[in-house]
């Protein structure tokens, strides 16, 4: 798929909707799932055949899917024109896609299909903070959001004991509460990095008009 026609800085607004997009989601099915708990259930469980409104929940994770599609395109155009490591460039752009996929895979395939599952693709997923900040970790404007990312990897290399068990923590009636923390740590940084990056490209950086090719 060619995102070619599409403007850098309108790839990268994609980005900065993403996680409003994801938990705006979640907030507008909700009311309609009477008994739902956010401490203990996750996301899934709003789109799964227990819910009472499934096709809503499936709706906007199909559109948070495709939005993360749309700003892997735009983050390769950004950090292309930032001259940053074309490896690092590769690799956030194919953990933005593995993201997308796997998100668009949950929205075509809602629990109980065993398909819902992401598998490998939500790896890079995260990855993703520690990415990008080591693809900006030499662009002297983004001192702020190093700082941000800096914070962001240590609460997720905290969180991996508990989710993994290592902690020996009892987490039982909380996998909701895990989960959106989780997301917490993956989906803003996100849409703080394209802001930046537009907020770049508005300053009269050069974007490149070649895109990688998505799906």
């Amino acid at each position: 798929m060619s995102w070619s026609a599409l403007p850098p800085r309108g790839t990268l607004a994609a980005g900065v909707a993403v996680p409003f997009l994801y938990f705006g989601t979640q907030l507008v099915a909700a009311p309609f799932n009477p008994g739902y708990s956010f401490l203990s259930q996750t996301a899934s469980m709003l789109g799964s055949d227990r819910a009472t409104h499934p096709g809503l929940f499936n709706m906007g994770v199909g559109l948070t899917g495709l939005a993360t599609l749309v700003a892997a395109a735009g983050y390769f155009c950004g950090f292309r024109a930032l001259n940053a490591p074309v490896v690092l460039r590769w690799l956030v752009f194919l953990a933005l896609e593995g993201l997308g996929l796997a998100t668009l895979n949950a929205a075509r395939f809602p629990l109980p299909d065993p398909r819902h599952g992401s598998g490998p693709l939500i790896a890079g997923a995260v990855l993703l903070p520690a990415l990008l900040l080591a693809a900006l970790w030499r662009q002297p404007e983004a001192r702020p959001l190093r700082g941000y990312l800096l914070v962001t990897n240590g609460l997720l290399l905290a969180l991996v004991p508990v989710m993994s068990g290592w902690s020996g923590l009892d987490v039982r009636g909380l996998e909701g509460l895990l989960q959106r923390l989780v997301a917490l740590v993956i989906y803003p940084p996100i849409a703080v990095g394209a802001w930046f990056l537009a907020k770049q490209l508005r300053r009269g950086v050069t974007p490149s008009a070649s895109y990688p090719p998505l799906g």
